[in-house]
């Protein structure tokens, strides 16, 4: 299976767009990957900060490495993150990528912490 970098760039170059929906249970989730996998095409998976409060980061992502385990394009996304933390810890649970939001920072230190974040990301060995 294709990363999410690769399968962004694929949809790119064939004028096509990935669907980035969030979900705050497993039945959201399942509703998704039937509706992708009838479709045939990838997904990728958002959690707010409230939603991984909920689901819990180690079950969403089980529940996406459940799909790609059955050949499904299935990715994961902490979808707006306010601190370097909880990206840092979506990035450990194995999350494919995450959002840094800094809007509410100083220019100064949203650069910083974005900064941090890249940087601990690249440094996971994984394509985040």
């Amino acid at each position: 299976m294709v990363n999410l970098r690769e399968a962004i760039t694929k949809a790119q170059k064939e004028g096509s767009a990935l669907g980035h929906f969030n979900i705050s249970d497993s039945e959201g989730f399942t509703a998704i990957r039937n509706a992708a996998r009838e479709l045939g095409v990838p997904v990728i998976i958002g959690l707010s900060e409230g939603e991984r409060d909920f689901i819990g980061l180690e079950e969403a992502v089980a529940l996406v490495m459940s799909a790609r385990n059955q050949g499904e394009q299935v990715y994961i996304n902490a979808d707006h993150s306010y601190s370097f933390e909880r990206c840092k810890k979506a990035i450990d649970a194995g999350f494919d990528a995450v959002i840094f939001d800094g809007t509410k920072l100083s220019l100064e230190e949203n650069i910083r912490q974005t900064k941090e974040v890249v940087a601990y990301a690249l440094k996971s060995g994984r394509d985040v």
